[in-house]
């Protein structure tokens, strides 16, 4: 929006919904998990992250991130 306005970023956005997944209680519930367990609680990591991480796991993408906590794990496509 910065860049181009907000017509141009409306027109975008709109494209994305198409895209977009509701996230079901099992995936709450697992970005929950993930968060908490011992393995990630150090990273800490915030639920919106985690939620998307989930979500990409079980759409069997990859998760684009540039946040460092998510570094070095399974399915991340790590950029800065």
């Amino acid at each position: 929006m910065r860049e181009h306005g907000e017509r141009i970023a409306r027109r975008h956005f709109q494209r994305f919904l198409a895209a977009c997944q509701e996230p079901t209680d099992e995936d709450l519930f697992g970005a929950a998990v993930f968060r908490e367990t011992q393995r990630h609680r150090k990273r800490l990591l915030s639920f919106v992250d985690a939620l998307g991480y989930v979500l990409a796991q079980r759409m069997k993408l990859r998760f684009l991130t540039g946040d460092e906590a998510f570094r070095g794990l399974k399915g991340v496509l790590f950029v800065k």
